[in-house]
C-alpha cells in the first residue's frame, strides 16, 4: 500500500493526539517543529520514516507529514523531490505547478507545488506542497496538503512549520565536519556545508561520511578518504595522496553534536601512552620513519638512537652523540595517532601506532 493511501485515510475520522501550539520533538530525534494550535499528532500504523499531523478548521482539513531518511550516495535535491513526487504522478488530474527556492528553518531547501483530483473528482482539487531539504546526511521532506479552496486558511500554519523546522538526524556525526577548513599542506581550502554540499578548489559536489570515511561525489565519480578529527584539526588519507592531508577549522563550529561537552584532545597525555612503536605517515622518504619509545627509556627515531623523557606535553630525545631535541606531543582521541611539533621539524609530524 502506498504511503499516500494512508494519508487519504487521515481525512476520515481517526485517533489523534492533540499537539496544541507547542514545539514537537520527534521521539526518534529526527526533527523538531513548532506546531500551531489545533494540529493533532496522527501516527500512521507501520510507518517508521516520519510523522503525520492533521488539523480541522471550520469544516476544512489540512494534512502535514514529515519524512526523514538517510541520503543516498551522491543524491541531489532534485532527485529527492522527484522521488517524493512520484506517488502523485499516477493520480488523476496530476498537474505540476513549478519549483521554487525555499527554506526549512535556517536551512536551504526546495519547494515543489502540484495538484491532483481528490478521488478522481475534477471538482475537488487537492493542493500539495512538497519541501525537500538535505541536512547532516539525511533527506527531509515536509508534505503539506489541503483542498484547493481551503488552502489559504492554513497558509500561516504552513509558514510557521517551515520557518521553525529543525533537523536533528545525523547531527552528532556531521556537526564536527561542517565548516570551512584551511589546508596545512598548502592545498586549496575545503568547505563542507550542513546541506552536504562541498567545495575543494575547483571541485564541487555532494559529500557524505560514516564516522571514518569521507566521500566526495562529483559528476565524474567520487573520491574517498579515511578521516580523523581532533577538535579543530582534520587529517585525510587516501591511496591517491602522497601523504596525509591536514586541515584546520577556520572559525568556530556552527553546530554542536547533541550531548557533546567541550574537552581537550584526550585529557592529560601520560608517559605510558607514548610507549611503543610509531610510524610516520607523511615523512618525505622512501624508507619508513619509525619512532620507537621503550618503557625503559631508550629510543630510536629513524637513524638516531638514544634516551627519551616526557613531561607536561614535551618529549625530549637525547641522542647517543649528545644532541638534545624537544618536541611538543599530543595524541588524537583514540590514542592511535601522535602529533609531534617543534624541535627540528619544519611542520607537524603525524605518526600512527604500529
Amino acid at each position: 500500500m502506498r504511503i499516500f493511501t494512508g494519508l487519504i485515510a487521515l481525512w476520515i475520522a481517526g485517533a489523534a493526539v492533540p499537539a496544541a501550539g507547542k514545539t514537537y520533538v520527534d521521539t526518534k530525534q529526527r526533527f523538531s517543529v513548532d506546531l500551531p494550535a489545533g494540529w493533532n499528532l496522527t501516527p500512521m500504523p507501520g510507518d517508521r520514516t516520519g510523522m503525520a499531523f492533521k488539523k480541522e478548521k471550520a469544516g476544512a482539513f489540512a494534512l502535514l507529514r514529515v519524512t526523514v531518511r538517510p541520503m543516498r550516495a551522491g543524491e541531489t535535491l532534485d532527485r529527492s523531490l522527484d522521488e517524493a513526487t512520484q506517488q502523485f504522478k499516477d493520480e488523476i488530474g496530476y498537474t505540476p505547478l513549478g519549483d521554487n527556492p525555499a527554506q526549512l528553518g535556517l536551512f536551504l531547501a526546495k519547494r515543489r507545488s502540484l495538484s491532483v483530483y481528490a478521488s478522481g473528482d475534477k471538482n475537488t482539487v487537492r493542493s500539495v506542497e512538497l519541501v525537500a531539504m538535505h541536512a547532516f546526511g539525511h533527506v527531509h521532506i515536509v508534505h503539506f496538503e489541503a483542498r484547493d479552496q481551503d488552502r489559504k486558511r492554513f497558509t500561516k500554519d504552513f509558514d510557521r512549520v517551515t520557518g521553525s523546522y529543525e533537523p536533528k538526524a545525523g547531527l552528532a556525526l556531521y556537526a564536527p565536519l561542517v565548516g570551512r577548513w584551511a589546508s596545512l599542506n598548502g592545498g586549496p581550502e575545503m568547505l563542507l556545508t550542513e546541506n552536504n554540499a562541498f567545495t575543494l578548489g575547483p571541485m564541487r559536489g555532494v559529500y557524505d561520511a560514516d564516522g571514518g570515511r569521507l566521500n566526495l561525489h562529483v559528476a565524474e565519480g567520487k573520491e574517498s578518504y579515511q578521516y580523523v578529527l581532533d577538535d579543530n584539526v582534520m587529517v585525510l588519507e587516501s591511496s591517491n595522496l602522497d601523504g596525509p592531508a591536514q586541515y584546520q577549522r577556520q572559525g568556530a563550529a556552527r553546530f554542536t553534536a547533541p550531548g557533546k561537552k567541550k574537552k581537550g584532545k584526550t585529557g592529560p597525555v601520560k608517559r605510558t601512552h607514548l610507549v611503543g612503536k610509531w610510524r610516520a605517515l607523511d615523512a618525505p622518504s622512501t624508507e619508513p620513519l619509525v619512532l620507537e619509545l621503550a618503557q625503559g627509556g631508550s629510543v630510536s627515531f629513524g637513524p638516531m638512537s638514544g634516551r627519551w623523557r616526557y613531561k607536561r606535553g614535551l618529549l625530549t630525545i637525547t641522542s647517543t652523540a649528545g644532541k638534545t631535541v624537544t618536541y611538543t606531543v599530543s595524541l588524537l582521541p583514540n590514542r592511535k595517532r601522535m602529533i609531534l611539533g617543534g624541535g627540528d621539524l619544519e611542520r607537524d609530524l603525524f605518526l600512527e601506532r604500529e
